[in-house]
């Protein structure tokens, strides 16, 4: 419908230079004249319209100007205020009046918006004054000809086109864009106004709201072509940090950037065009003597143009970089109080080690019965003592993310006999049966982490027992599952931890596995402890890929359930074990005919004299005689001195030692001596890390501070039991 306006009004812009007979084959409804000022607006556009139309044509267009979007208007000069003197009968949809309202009554200024009025009389400003266009002979069509060269002084307006607001009949406006033409006579004189206005309102406000969704955005957003010119500027965003960059005209980047950034916007515009995909890079720009961080997107619209989106990312640079910051404040906060509680860790177990070496070695003499009773007590001193060290650290490494399994393939059913015997003490002295029941279908030999399982077990066993009045303890074992996985199956292992001790409120229970709160949190408690332990068990069991859960009833006892998941390494499946009842009166004995059954010749390496002396009196306890050397430089000599005639066997190596430490010597050994000695790490420190050095630097096993009697005769049994069996490895000692 659009065109058939156009071609009607394009008409109305000819100049009438033909007779009437050769412009159009006329049709009866075609008229020449406009209507009279009272005609009614029934009346037939083609009886006024001053330019001849075709049938057709000049039927649909009296159908458009009866309801479609567009509404006709004529209106007189200026001078006299724009007199409406037609309005096509659809007004009345879009401004509310009737046309017989508006026709000869009203002026079409009347209907604009006082605001938008300046704007049309300045446009229309001095085209209604007659005007001569010069005394040229030549007739005024000729002298409108588009090649007749005119004076500035002679060029009229012909066509305007603005948008302004409308005054509807209920005093609302709407915003309508207008297209007007200027209709002369022959001679070049005004005669009227004859134009159309469309409601634009809808689209304006649309406009609006994409012009402020886009004014929003924090974004510049530019568009370029393949050449890296900028073609247009969709929004500004923060454009600040493009100093003294005129948008008003295309510019290359290569205009606006150092040569450098200009070549890698120019390869990152051409990178997307080829590849269709978007394209990411950062700029540092200066600002004000400031480095500002500028991210490009690069979207690609089509074949030969691209989108960027260019965003001012400083304070997220810099809220980064404070972070890293934090975090590297926070690792190296971190580090130094993992560093403080490894040397908390040796200098605390250190004297520890002699506390409790020495208690060991004098339960093992011929005590009368008051003597006996101080030595345990030193002892259970000490071992209380040495389990808050331990809770504290373990549970620094679980919070500090350092705490890592340290998987091996053991026996199950020894781990928890070493348990039972190891509790049987404690127990006894309370007057409680302590009873292990593994089902048969549990497998007994897995792979895990047996120190961190035995944690568990060791805290809940322990948990019990210090709970508990009378009664007993249990500790019973049931395979959940077994799923494959990989050359392995993996098993889900059951273990509760029964007592009939005191039991606990149900109030309370929630703050069990919380860590540093106990039920009894009063100065007048009757039981110790850091309230580390459970919370440090629930981690373990995590670790291991498993739960801790617990049920209660007050007076009747507590059942601390946990399951962790192994990996099964086969054996022969262990059968159920009756209950065991623990004896009273169960104290450490030295063997001293030990050495003869394990003959092995043995080297010390410790710098502490008073550790000296523990070890060297455990080993005489067993029959052992030592050398004892306080570096890690003289156990290489001694080893050397003594290789081709009569060399040692076993080193028990410290690894925290002035001059050489046990971890250059070990290297050193190893290097030196064919073949070397089995080396066995002493250390206070009780980290995985710790651990692993040492047997990253080629000792063969590890042993915390303070040593365990058991755990060192087991290594000894061990190692004695490699010489007399491996014929390979030369021994002085296998005629024994």
């Amino acid at each position: 419908m659009d065109n058939v306006i156009g071609k009607v009004l394009e008409h109305n812009t000819q100049p009438r230079t033909q007779p009437e007979a050769e412009r159009f084959d006329q049709e009866p409804d075609q008229g020449l004249s406009l209507p009279p000022t009272d005609q009614t607006c029934g009346d037939k556009i083609g009886t006024w319209l001053p330019i001849p139309c075709a049938g057709p044509i000049l039927r649909e267009v009296e159908n458009f100007f009866v309801d479609g979007p567009i509404i006709l208007f004529k209106w007189g000069s200026t001078e006299e205020g724009w007199p409406i003197q037609y309005v096509s009968p659809n007004v009345a949809l879009h401004l509310g009046y009737t046309a017989s309202q508006l026709m000869g009554k009203m002026n079409y200024a009347d209907l604009v918006h006082p605001e938008d009025l300046g704007e049309i009389q300045k446009e229309t400003a001095g085209v209604s004054t007659v005007t001569q266009l010069g005394r040229d002979p030549l007739s005024a069509v000729d002298r409108l000809r588009p090649d007749r060269e005119l004076q500035p002084t002679q060029v009229q307006a012909t066509h305007f086109q603005q948008e302004y607001r409308l005054r509807r009949a209920d005093g609302q406006y709407r915003w309508f864009m207008d297209y007007f033409f200027v209709v002369r006579d022959e001679e070049g004189r005004f005669l009227y106004f004859l134009g159309y206005v469309q409601d634009v309102t809808e689209r304006r406000q649309a406009a609006a709201t994409q012009q402020g969704m886009i004014e929003a955005i924090p974004d510049l957003i530019l568009r370029y072509d393949r050449e890296g010119r900028c073609l247009q500027v969709i929004s500004g965003g923060d454009m600040n940090i493009f100093q003294g960059v005129d948008w008003s005209r295309p510019q290359s980047v290569f205009e606006i950037f150092p040569p450098l950034q200009a070549e890698q916007r120019y390869q990152a515009i051409n990178q997307a065009l080829a590849t269709g995909s978007l394209q990411i890079y950062t700029h540092v720009l200066e600002f004000n003597g400031q480095p500002r961080y500028e991210e490009n997107r690069i979207v690609p619209l089509n074949g030969s143009e691209v989108l960027v989106i260019v965003r001012d990312v400083t304070e997220r640079f810099e809220s980064e970089k404070q972070l890293q910051q934090a975090k590297q404040m926070a690792e190296a906060a971190n580090r130094a109080k993992s560093d403080f509680l490894a040397t908390m860790s040796h200098e605390i177990r250190t004297p520890m080690n002699a506390v409790i070496g020495m208690t060991n070695l004098l339960l093992g003499t011929e005590l009368d019965p008051m003597q006996r009773d101080y030595v345990e007590i030193i002892r259970s001193g000490g071992n209380m003592l040495l389990a808050v060290i331990n809770d504290i650290l373990d549970f620094s490494k679980i919070e500090s993310g350092k705490l890592e399994l340290d998987e091996q393939v053991f026996r199950l059913p020894d781990l928890l006999e070493g348990i039972q015997d190891l509790m049987r003490v404690p127990a006894s002295e309370k007057g409680l049966d302590l009873h292990l029941q593994i089902a048969a279908d549990v497998p007994s030999v897995v792979i895990g982490d047996p120190a961190r399982l035995r944690q568990i077990v060791l805290n809940l066993v322990g948990n019990g027992i210090k709970f508990t009045p009378s009664g007993s303890v249990t500790v019973t074992v049931t395979k959940l599952a077994v799923s494959p996985s990989g050359s392995f199956n993996q098993c889900d292992l059951l273990f509760a931890i029964t007592d009939t001790g005191i039991g606990i409120p149900e109030a309370k229970l929630h703050q069990l596995f919380q860590p540093f709160s106990q039920v009894d949190s009063s100065t007048s408690r009757h039981h110790g402890g850091t309230g580390l332990g459970l919370a440090i068990s629930q981690r373990l069991c995590g670790l291991m890929g498993g739960t801790i859960t617990v049920s209660s009833q007050p007076g009747q006892g507590s059942t601390f359930s946990f399951a962790i998941r192994v990996r099964v390494m086969g054996g022969r499946r262990q059968a159920a074990r009756a209950p065991l009842v623990v004896e009273d009166g169960a104290h450490l004995d030295f063997n001293p005919q030990f050495a003869q059954q394990h003959p092995l010749r043995l080297l010390i390496a410790e710098d502490n004299p008073v550790n000296q002396r523990v070890i060297r009196r455990m080993m005489e306890r067993l029959g052992y005689e030592v050398d004892i050397v306080p570096n890690g430089r003289e156990a290489l000599a001694a080893l050397t001195h003594a290789a081709d005639r009569d060399p040692y066997q076993v080193v028990l190596m410290d690894v925290q030692m002035p001059v050489m430490d046990g971890l250059v010597a070990t290297r050193q050994i190893r290097a030196q001596l064919t073949p070397p000695p089995k080396i066995v790490g002493l250390s206070a420190n009780a980290f995985a890390e710790d651990r692993q050095a040492a047997l990253r630097a080629g000792m063969d096993d590890f042993l915390i501070k303070p040593l365990e009697v058991d755990q060192l005769i087991s290594l000894l049994e061990r190692y004695s039991f490699l010489y007399r069996t491996d014929h390979s490895v030369p021994n002085h000692l296998n005629a024994t």
